[in-house]
């Protein structure tokens, strides 16, 4: 019987519902399957919530939403979900354990140094926090960009939640070689970026149309201000 069964679309490539995570699932699947198994006001929830589908539907639907996941990016990909659909949504998200200001990334420094170090190595898009903390060899963060098929680049990233110094910039240049990246990203709080630091990181040269060593801020992120990526040819 037609009632034994649900047709459901299955989302392409190009359709608008597409936010780039590798196992997305259409919003209307996870609808089907809270009007299952839920009432409005109920509270649903998602333990490994990637992208936020499961939230997406359960507010859709009137549910209240608990959701849970370990990767930073699928975290920023959720805030850009919830943002572009529910408004002012956003601001009523009590979201534990990342911070949502400038001051919050300040005191998780402070108290927490190595999640606050997880969290700011996975600033930039594509960018995942290196699970070894101690002897790491200057690399809190590894990531990969595509530029065309076939062609990738290679990146790094390096946080520094207290002092810094230009030395600080020259050494992870280093470790960045010795790492086979094409680009490395040294992140910290603008209050400690020095002239010597900038220069130290142009020093460094240029990767295709971009800089190899750039100093990426925690008021940059905040700011939605993105570190220069290498454009295709």
């Amino acid at each position: 019987m037609m009632s034994d069964w649900w047709e459901i679309a299955q989302m392409s490539s190009v359709s608008k519902e597409r936010m780039g995570y590798p196992t997305q699932k259409p919003v209307a699947l996870y609808e089907r399957m809270a009007m299952a198994s839920s009432n409005e006001d109920d509270i649903i929830l998602d333990p490994f919530c990637g992208c936020g589908t499961t939230l997406h539907a359960a507010q859709n639907l009137n549910r209240r939403w608990i959701g849970i996941d370990i990767c930073v990016n699928a975290c920023k990909v959720i805030e850009q979900r919830l943002k572009g659909h529910f408004d002012s949504l956003w601001n009523e998200v009590e979201f534990v354990g990342m911070p949502k200001t400038r001051d919050d990334a300040q005191f998780m420094a402070g108290s927490d140094p190595f999640r606050f170090e997880r969290w700011a190595a996975s600033l930039v898009d594509g960018m995942e926090a290196n699970r070894k903390q101690r002897g790491d060899g200057g690399i809190d963060g590894w990531g990969r960009l595509p530029l065309r098929k076939g062609r990738f680049v290679d990146m790094v990233s390096q946080v520094k939640g207290g002092h810094t110094n230009p030395g600080h910039v020259q050494a992870f240049n280093g470790a960045r070689q010795q790492a086979g990246a094409d680009l490395g990203i040294f992140t910290c709080f603008e209050e400690r970026v020095t002239a010597g630091m900038r220069n130290a990181a142009v020093s460094a040269g240029v990767f295709m149309d971009a800089p190899v060593v750039q100093i990426y801020t925690i008021e940059d992120y905040f700011e939605g201000r993105k570190p220069a990526m290498p454009v295709s040819a």
